[in-house]
């Protein structure tokens, strides 16, 4: 029995190669800078199925909906919690966005570190499925 097979009897899916591939560049093309996303598509046909699975089932932040949270809820340091850094929203919350300022550039540069955290996502899960191949019952 093939991992495929493993995969499909234990969650009950019929996914083939193409249509994952296909479903994940489609779902995530705007989540990436270009030239990680290039890295990413010329990796994809390379992986197994159930990392293909894996990486279909990741979640990546929406570089859209940050820019969002940071202009509405950025001078409490939100967009640096979700991206990860714990440390600079903490201090961005007590200096309420850094008089402002901070606050200001964070809007200009939240798309490209929303899109770098999501490839350093990409790379952990891709990681954590190497680690975790599911055994042939």
């Amino acid at each position: 029995m093939n991992q495929v097979e493993v995969l499909n009897d234990y969650y009950g899916l019929a996914y083939d190669r193409d249509y994952m591939i296909s479903h994940f560049v489609m779902e995530n093309s705007k989540m990436f800078k270009p030239e990680d996303f290039a890295v990413i598509r010329g990796l994809l046909p390379e992986l197994s199925d159930y990392e293909l699975q894996v990486l279909n089932g990741a979640c990546f932040r929406d570089p859209t909906m940050m820019l969002v949270l940071s202009i509405l809820v950025g001078e409490l340091g939100v967009d640096r919690f979700l991206l990860g850094d714990t440390g600079l929203g903490v201090l961005k919350l007590i200096t309420a966005g850094g008089l402002g300022i901070w606050w200001l550039v964070d809007i200009f540069t939240v798309d490209r570190r929303t899109k770098e955290y999501n490839f350093k996502q990409f790379n952990e899960a891709l990681q954590n499925a190497r680690l975790t191949l599911p055994v042939a019952r």
